[in-house]
């Protein structure tokens, strides 16, 4: 019984930390990747803000990925990965969905290993041959299949995970709410309209004086 409960407070905490990894995945891809026209229009409006928001995003998605991607123990201390959740499926006797789960998960990591080296090497680690340029390897590209193919996967992989608990297993790990990206790009909008207005001489000067933003 007390198994069973760790495992269902495990799969809780994954589910968690899945709907917010695809919260920034849904916001990143809004922001960034939904045309080549959205992501010039941000870039070149935005100054350096949105090129490092850009990063922050990619950071925090890869690092989150690589983490489910990790062993079951890291120096003797539990790690919530996905082989934390086999392990803890097999010790409640569900050998046949740890065997399952075992093989989703292998398909996550290989879906992940480009993500993984910019974890090991420049994240959780500036590797110095890299960043001292002693070293001619470059790392990895990261790819939107890779991404969208393991975080489709996670939800395979905790879907298949809750059956061994006995709840149901057709939940889509996605955010409520979206769409906070689409609503910074139409105010982005309306700025750069405003300031063509302006330079055409359409709009007085003294218009944004009026609007009661002084103070923001």
């Amino acid at each position: 019984m007390a198994e069973k409960l760790t495992l269902e407070r495990a799969i809780d905490a994954f589910v968690f930390e899945l709907v917010k990894l695809n919260a920034s995945w849904e916001t990143y891809i809004e922001l960034f990747e939904k045309s080549k026209e959205r992501f010039d229009f941000v870039m070149s409006n935005g100054g350096i803000f949105f090129a490092l928001v850009h990063n922050a995003f990619l950071d925090q998605i890869a690092l989150t990925l690589a983490k489910f991607c990790d062993p079951e123990k890291s120096c003797g201390k539990d790690n919530l990965s996905m082989d934390k959740i086999i392990e803890l499926t097999k010790a409640i006797g569900e050998n046949k969905i740890a065997g399952e789960l075992h093989v989703i998960a292998e398909s996550i990591k290989a879906a992940c290993a480009n993500i993984k080296k910019h974890r090991d090497k420049r994240l959780a680690h500036l590797d110095f041959n890299i960043f001292a340029n002693l070293s001619k390897y470059e790392l990895p590209k990261i790819y939107i299949k890779d991404v969208n193919k393991a975080l489709g996967e996670l939800s395979n992989f905790l879907n298949k995970a809750n059956m061994g608990i006995g709840k149901p297993s057709s939940n889509i790990y996605t955010p409520l709410i979206s769409g906070g990206a689409n609503a910074i790009i139409a105010f982005l909008k309306q700025s750069v309209r405003y300031e063509q207005l302006l330079q055409e001489h359409k709009i007085d000067p003294s218009d944004l004086l009026q609007s009661g933003f002084d103070d923001v």
